[in-house]
């Protein structure tokens, strides 16, 4: 299935997906768990410039959870 679905597996670090967190609360105040996140991470963060084969595409990211420990984000 993998194979026939998936394009492609992206990793994206830690830092990434923490700034990506508070920047849906602060703009949309939206609070993602950061599995959530990753996709809006991954997208956002395209700093050398590998990912400009997708500028021409429709792109989809799905944002979800709220499995946040409150305390933490604090």
């Amino acid at each position: 299935m993998v194979k026939k679905y998936v394009d492609d597996i992206v990793l994206v670090d830690d830092l990434s997906i923490v700034k990506t967190m508070f920047l849906l609360m602060e703009r949309s105040k939206i609070i993602a768990e950061p599995a959530g996140a990753a996709s809006l991470a991954y997208l956002i963060s395209d700093e050398n410039g590998k990912k400009t084969k997708n500028r021409d595409k429709n792109i989809v990211s799905i944002i979800s959870g709220g499995n946040v420990d409150m305390y933490l984000l604090g």
